[in-house]
């Protein structure tokens, strides 16, 4: 509730409750989210705070787009082409993937950190740093002496999924399967290997500016840990790779024929804005992939549940697998019914009765 006004807590709670959620912790871990992605400083005549106003804003929206779900415009579905996004998707959350594919999203959560997910491939992209590597043999900072990342570095590039003009779709016919790698090299022992990479904002406890220690003076991080113990704690730390993201590597591994690719990396940068607003990376995770038998698996246990899916257009739902974090996050939550953990099923097309309201008695 620090985040918010009194008045804004009960309101937003409000609105919960008539999207049909009543569990406490998926709320307050939604309003957290809410506040930290859309929340910001404000100057006041009585000194700088934290405003949540944009929070309650995209409350409202979720309400509009429900009171107006007829207007919501839906997709053709094609159930015989994927690409590897597609299984990346279902793997996140097949319910996820099933209003992905079923609507056109006009209003996705989130879409400051698309947007600066795109800048972030402008800017701070792999390939740079390779074309820089090449011309000087030095790195630019001690977080990409990284054995895997110097690896990637001294390798030739083959494909580049950043430019336009090279760009292309890498289609398997056999398995209907379509591929758009970021990257594909070929190393030193002459094997070709790809490589995905993935931006996550976590702000650097090294740097942390006056308004982040205020934020945490004042409980607006509630993760138990001193700035200290977050420095301690930030440089230790060892990367949990989703499984969505390996699936997507996965894919590649197993779908593009033109290259016979051995291994796959997956790669995630961890990144903060400075103080002239520019990003830097600041941390770097790397996991490196091969078709063995705990990938084979994953692969198929994929690729069958969502052929098995489109095939049947009905799907049993575990209300238990909802996490309000990953929930909170979804770029497309705003259309979604089941977070309320009411449904045991859902479907293909998602069927827009799903987003219905519920009473909820008004707080003031």
């Amino acid at each position: 509730m620090s985040n918010y006004s009194k008045r804004q807590y009960l309101f937003a709670v409000y609105l919960l409750k008539q999207f049909g959620i009543e569990d406490s912790i998926f709320i307050e871990k939604s309003l957290h989210y809410y506040a930290m992605a859309y929340g910001y400083y404000r100057q006041y005549e009585s000194g700088t705070f934290f405003n949540t106003s944009d929070s309650i804003e995209q409350l409202l929206l979720e309400k509009t787009i429900r009171k107006e779900r007829k207007k919501i415009q839906q997709k053709e579905i094609d159930k015989k082409h994927f690409n590897a996004t597609d299984l990346a998707n279902f793997t996140f959350c097949p319910v996820s993937f099933a209003i992905n594919y079923s609507f056109v999203i006009e209003h996705p959560t989130g879409k400051k950190y698309a947007d600066i997910g795109t800048e972030l491939h402008n800017k701070l992209n792999l390939i740079k740093r390779v074309e820089k590597y090449e011309k000087t043999k030095s790195i630019e900072h001690s977080i990409f002496n990284h054995p895997e990342i110097l690896k990637v570095l001294n390798s030739k590039v083959i494909y580049n999924g950043h430019n336009r003009e090279s760009k292309q779709c890498f289609f398997n016919e056999a398995t209907k399967i379509a591929c758009d790698p970021d990257y594909i090299f070929l190393d030193n022992k002459n094997e070709f290997f790809v490589v995905e990479e993935k931006y996550h904002y976590y702000k650097d406890p090294k740097k942390a500016t006056y308004n982040e220690k205020w934020l945490e003076w004042n409980g607006y991080y509630d993760t138990g840990e001193n700035m200290t113990e977050r420095v301690e704690n930030w440089e230790n730390f060892n990367p949990i790779f989703f499984k969505n993201h390996q699936i997507q590597v996965i894919a590649y591994l197993k779908n593009i024929t033109k290259y016979t690719l051995k291994y796959g990396y997956l790669v995630y940068w961890y990144y903060d804005i400075n103080e002239a607003s520019e990003p830097y990376i600041h941390k770097v995770g790397v996991k490196k992939l091969v078709l063995d038998n705990y990938t084979e698996s994953l692969y198929k246990q994929t690729t069958v549940s969502i052929n098995n899916f489109t095939t049947a257009t009905t799907q049993v739902f575990d209300t238990e697998s909802i996490n309000p974090n990953k929930c909170a996050g979804c770029v497309v939550n705003k259309y979604c019914g089941h977070k309320n953990k009411r449904y045991t099923e859902f479907t293909l097309p998602y069927k827009l009765d799903y987003l219905t309201f519920y009473p909820a008695e008004y707080p003031f």
